[in-house]
């Protein structure tokens, strides 16, 4: 959604100057377009001091995403096409500027929390866990659970309704505890297993979470500062070190001998250059040397790597 939302924008600017607002858009107040733009003090109570997204936003107070015919960012990282950031956005200084962020300082921090608002934390959306009831009927689909239960309603049956073999008489006051007692053995053995496999699947959860959170640097203010993976925004100036995986798809501003391997994304075992002209990183490939700074361009689901596991997933829904 970082790419419609930008797209949108870049709608608004004048054909002469790509990236500057015009002074009038359909009879709207630019100010009021821009998703970043906080309301001025005196529109503000001392109980409502939000951050103002003005027109056009949905009901939990984000914008609202227009699907264009023309989907500029994904055809720019589809084909790390640095000919189409040229063309749509004039490189990274346009990009930064319809980003409202600066190459030296990044992004100014009282814009953060609504650029997080907007865009979402910086984490690739995962399906709901499975719940311990759902763990709790797979197991009762087990067809040994199926057996055991269908013999013990049997026995019990059996044991009700037809004589002894050693006494000859039939005993409906103790054919019913061999049938029973089954059942509730299967239920126990369910339940256990059922609640050791949903405690693992919870710890296994939270490790992934924390393997997906680490600490980056980036550039705020104009100053250098240590902030949370999820916490990444787009237009942050995040500072690259080798050995670093990306979690989010950016735009070279400067660096030294940066050479990232999409090996993990593409299977292409040969390291890639990366400068001016190779401007372009996408999320999920690594740092192999050097070292340098990039512009945030899109965080979680909205970057190519979050596209990638939203398509995977939905087929495997199919």
């Amino acid at each position: 959604n970082s790419f419609c939302t930008l797209l949108v924008r870049n709608r608004d600017f004048r054909a002469g100057d790509p990236f500057t607002m015009s002074e009038h858009h359909d009879g709207v107040d630019p100010k009021a377009k821009n998703p970043l733009a906080v309301a001025p003090d005196n529109e503000k109570s001392a109980a409502d001091s939000k951050v103002h997204f003005g027109p056009g936003q949905s009901d939990d107070g984000r914008p609202k995403c227009v699907d264009l015919d023309f989907p500029v960012m994904k055809e720019m990282l589809e084909r790390r096409s640095t000919e189409v950031l040229e063309r749509s956005f004039g490189h990274v200084e346009g990009f930064a500027k319809a980003l409202k962020s600066d190459l030296e300082r990044g992004v100014d921090s009282s814009t953060v929390q609504a650029r997080l608002d907007q865009f979402g934390e910086n984490l690739l959306s995962k399906k709901d866990p499975v719940t311990f009831f759902e763990f709790l009927a797979e197991a009762y689909q087990d067809q040994i659970v199926i057996i055991l239960c269908v013999a013990a309603v049997i026995s019990i049956i059996f044991g009700m309704t037809l004589p002894n073999p050693h006494s000859g008489h039939v005993e409906r006051e103790t054919g019913w505890i061999e049938g029973t007692a089954l059942i509730i053995s299967v239920q126990i053995v369910t339940l256990v297993g059922s609640i050791n496999n949903y405690q693992k699947a919870k710890k296994f959860e939270e490790m992934e979470k924390e393997q997906a959170i680490r600490e980056l640097q980036v550039i705020r203010d104009g100053r250098e500062v240590t902030i949370l993976s999820n916490e990444l925004v787009v237009g942050d100036l995040l500072v690259l070190e080798t050995g670093m995986e990306l979690q989010c798809d950016g735009l070279y501003v400067r660096g030294s001998d940066i050479k990232i391997s999409e090996a993990a994304l593409t299977g292409e075992p040969d390291l890639i250059e990366k400068s001016r002209d190779e401007a372009i990183f996408i999320s999920g490939t690594a740092v192999e040397e050097g070292n340098g700074v990039i512009l945030v361009i899109a965080t979680g689901m909205g970057t190519f790597q979050g596209g990638l596991k939203a398509t995977l997933e939905d087929d495997d829904d199919d």
